[in-house]
């Protein structure tokens, strides 16, 4: 029992760093993510970027260097913005990043140009109100007009153009 009251010295004599707090390491993901959807979005836009994140968030994705004409991108994304993903990204596996919280603070703000009010974006969203309204905090809808992406966003809710 002797052995267990001293100190002893650690057994592996090799400095570890410390593991970074879980917020640095969350911070950390959240900026691979970001940087790869920015990415993305430099080689075939932020709206084709935004659908594919939309449709293959979280999943692994291999992206061929030349998707042909039944390939899931090309569906999805149209045959252009497939070959420029494939001329930038092709022969790669990527786990595509979801980018929930910032979808749901686009749809939200999308919802509230097209007039719809909290209650009903948090009913679309499957969030509470408080939620809908910490991420529309500071956020002026007049100032905005509908062009076509927030239009899509609306489509995919179910709602039209603004009332």
């Amino acid at each position: 029992m002797d052995y267990l009251a001293r100190e002893s010295e650690p057994i592996d004599t090799v400095d570890h760093p410390d593991p970074p707090p879980l917020r640095h390491r969350l911070d950390y993901a959240k900026a691979i993510t970001a940087e790869l959807l920015s990415e993305m979005a430099q080689a075939i836009g932020t709206g084709p970027a935004l659908v594919l994140a939309r449709r293959f968030g979280g999943r692994p994705l291999y992206i061929p260097k030349r998707p042909g004409p039944g390939h899931k991108l090309t569906r999805c994304l149209g045959a252009e913005n497939a070959r420029r993903l494939g001329a930038a990204f092709g022969g790669e596996r990527f786990i595509i990043p979801c980018a929930r919280a910032y979808l749901r603070w686009l749809d939200a703000r999308a919802l509230r140009i097209l007039g719809r009010p909290i209650n009903e974006i948090a009913r679309h969203l499957g969030v509470n109100d408080r939620h809908i309204r910490r991420l529309l905090y500071g956020f002026h809808p007049e100032r905005y007009e509908a062009d076509e992406t927030v239009c899509e966003i609306g489509r995919l809710y179910g709602v039209d153009g603004a009332d």
